[in-house]
């Protein structure tokens, strides 16, 4: 009503927090990036999967597992995002915990991989070329998504307590991109379907 913005957490509503993560689906982390290079003719993507590990190792995530005292995760310190420059790792903030991060990289299987009877249901029927990758974990993870190797992929247009990160270079060519993701999803539906 006063005409200021707020945000809404988990459990209370607070003045705008300017220096908080933005939580976006993956279509608005890459229209993003569409808009920044745009903006200033450099070319903006989302970091891949293999980007993501390296800048994780800069920043000293590459243990098994997350350590807590130094991020925001397993909900040790907030039940919420908290500003980007709270958790040093490295040069770097927020590389693990805060927000998830998106990726390019759509899921499917690492060479060799069998899915474990258990889980019939969780791994494969993200192998469509529909689902990408997200990293780091989140303020709400525990468990096995705090570790630094973790896998979880969601669709595009899902928002999962995921943020971004952008790097600048040339990606994968972007028609290549869909006609490799089409031809994951003819995959999968000839399997699935």
């Amino acid at each position: 009503s006063d005409g200021s913005y707020r945000y809404r957490a988990l459990a209370q509503e607070i003045p705008m927090p300017y220096n908080w993560p933005v939580e976006v689906n993956a279509l608005e982390a890459e229209a993003f990036c569409r808009w920044k290079s745009a903006q200033e003719g450099e070319t903006y993507r989302l970091s891949s999967e293999v980007e993501w590990a390296v800048m994780a190792q800069e920043g000293g995530i590459s243990e098994e597992i997350f350590d807590d005292s130094r991020a925001n995760i397993n909900l040790a310190h907030y039940a919420s995002p908290v500003p980007v420059d709270t958790f040093a790792h490295g040069e770097l903030y927020d590389v693990a915990g805060n927000v998830w991060q998106w990726t390019q990289t759509q899921m499917d299987a690492y060479e060799g991989f069998v899915t474990h009877p258990w889980y019939a249901d969780f791994s494969e029927p993200t192998f469509d070329g529909k689902h990408n990758l997200i990293k780091g974990g989140s303020w709400i993870s525990t468990g096995n998504e705090i570790l630094y190797p973790s896998r979880y992929a969601f669709r595009r247009h899902f928002i999962q307590h995921a943020g971004f990160r952008y790097v600048i270079g040339e990606g994968e060519n972007e028609t290549l991109k869909y006609e490799r993701i089409e031809q994951m999803f003819a995959k999968w539906k000839k399997r699935y379907g």
